[in-house]
């Protein structure tokens, strides 16, 4: 879940990315998504612009896609790729059960 709240921006971030980079790491794999037991609006989700979508669905939300880019250009100036997981958690909902 590198692209929320829960790694603090910048210093937890930056803090695990340098472990990873001095471990010899070149790809981490970031969750983009929820994972099967959030709901679509649990807090641990949301980063500092709040969630990906608003609360109707009828849009998505700009502000939280610009701070997970912030989190995806360090990594890639770090010279470590990431390797997205995408509707980890929505896949329940997505095919009508849970």
């Amino acid at each position: 879940m590198g692209l929320c709240k829960r790694l603090s921006w910048p210093t937890d971030f930056q803090t695990l990315l340098m472990d990873r980079v001095d471990k010899g790491f070149t790809v981490v794999q970031i969750v983009a998504g929820l994972y099967p037991d959030m709901d679509q609006f649990d807090e641990r989700g949301a980063n500092e612009a709040g969630f990906p979508w608003e609360k109707d669905y009828k849009c998505i939300n700009p502000d939280y896609f610009a701070r997970a880019d912030l989190r995806i250009a360090r990594l890639v100036k770090s010279r470590i790729s990431p390797m997205y997981f995408w509707l980890l958690g929505l896949l329940p909902q997505v095919y009508g059960h849970r």
